[in-house]
């Protein structure tokens, strides 16, 4: 039997998930769930405030877009417009802006110009249903299937023959 771990990054997260270490730190749950229950169900309130945190506005999008473009060597003027309009400002959606774009400007080589926004646009809408379809709690898969299995008898029933 080992006792309690003494590294340092244990002992650095026991002391934020204990309210023991007394640091300046906030700790950022994302996700599509409850925030306040998943992090009590983690035993992660102790001593803590919990502060919810919306979506980004259309503009902090864009600024952030753009400076990942000029990150990485890509000119993004004349596309600003563009650049956000996938995410509808929340981050995990922000972040499959940002990897169809890259996807799709390193298929043309750099140039945006060259760009297929519809293909970009695509591909981040597809990434963010997986996503969105991956956070789903088996009940929630159930309830989707037997909502549509009900609303198709009912529809099948109201049409005229």
């Amino acid at each position: 039997m080992s006792g309690p771990s003494h590294e340092l990054h244990t002992l650095f997260l026991q002391g934020i998930h204990d309210a023991s270490a007394d640091l300046p730190l906030s700790l950022v749950l994302a996700g599509l769930g409850d925030t306040w229950s998943a992090a009590h169900e983690m035993g992660m309130t102790h001593g803590t405030t919990i502060h919810e945190i919306g979506g980004l506005c259309a503009r902090d999008c864009a600024t952030l877009m753009w400076g990942f473009c000029l990150h990485f060597g890509i000119d993004p003027a004349g596309h600003e417009t563009r650049l956000a309009a996938p995410c509808e400002g929340w981050p995990r959606q922000l972040h499959f802006a940002m990897q169809a774009l890259s996807e799709e400007t390193l298929r043309c080589g750099g140039d945006l110009s060259r760009v297929d926004w519809a293909a970009a646009e695509a591909s981040a809408a597809e990434s963010r249903m997986r996503y969105c379809g991956d956070q789903k709690s088996d009940e929630m898969k159930r309830s989707a299937v037997l909502t549509a299995a009900v609303l198709g008898k009912q529809a099948r029933e109201t049409i005229p023959k």
